[in-house]
């Protein structure tokens, strides 16, 4: 059994537009079903700590139903750690929930940074999906290279954003193109067909 840390953003509104916002429910139900069918353990982790805002969570999917409704996931969503007291060696991965939130608060947590480059510098897995991989970004490992730097990384892109409309209201978007090239990771936009290997099941290779 591996322990597996899962953080989300603790903002709960989407710049200054109003809208509500948090971690998006389906983006850590899916992974963590995935987590605990293989027989690991799942712990909780956010910026702020304490109860992380969500956003909605869809009733007729039964995965999400169960995300919200089993009793140690809600204890430990109710009051999830804050990244800077969390230990990363107690972790074998780490895995970062998507949601909008994420792009105010992910990027520039410093302590969320050290997190990710401990646990990956020893030797763990560092997984995110959607708009999760924006707390990579400024990861810097033991070697001074960004964590990003010449791999190939699936997140949402500004378009996809656009398409989804959650963040046409917003003054803050995802980070320029120029910051994604200095990262030095490769990048492309995909269709909604995207045939990009790694993106339909097949694992990529894990690079030192």
């Amino acid at each position: 059994m591996k322990k597996i840390l899962m953080v989300l953003t603790s903002v709960s509104e989407i710049g200054d537009t109003g809208e509500k916002t948090g971690y998006n429910v389906v983006e850590a139900a899916h992974p963590w079903k995935v987590f605990n069918d293989s027989g690991h353990f799942v712990d909780f982790a956010s910026i702020q700590g304490g109860q992380p805002p969500r956003d909605e969570v869809d009733a007729e999917d039964p995965i999400q139903v169960a995300f919200t409704e089993d009793e140690t996931t809600r204890a430990g969503l109710y009051n999830t750690a804050r990244v800077d007291v969390v230990d990363p060696d107690q972790y074998d991965a780490v895995f970062l929930v998507g949601g909008h939130g994420t792009m105010w608060d992910f990027p520039d947590s410093q302590c969320l940074q050290s997190l990710v480059a401990s646990v990956y510098n020893a030797g763990g897995l560092v997984g995110a999906v959607c708009h999760g991989p924006a707390g990579l970004l400024n990861v810097e490992l033991e070697n001074r290279f960004r964590l990003v730097e010449g791999r190939k990384v699936a997140a949402s892109t500004n378009d996809g954003a656009a398409v989804n409309c959650r963040m046409c209201a917003s003054n803050h978007t995802h980070r320029p193109s120029p910051r994604r090239v200095r990262a030095g990771s490769p990048h492309r936009s995909l269709s909604s067909n995207g045939t990009e290997p790694g993106l339909r099941g097949e694992p990529f290779e894990r690079t030192p």
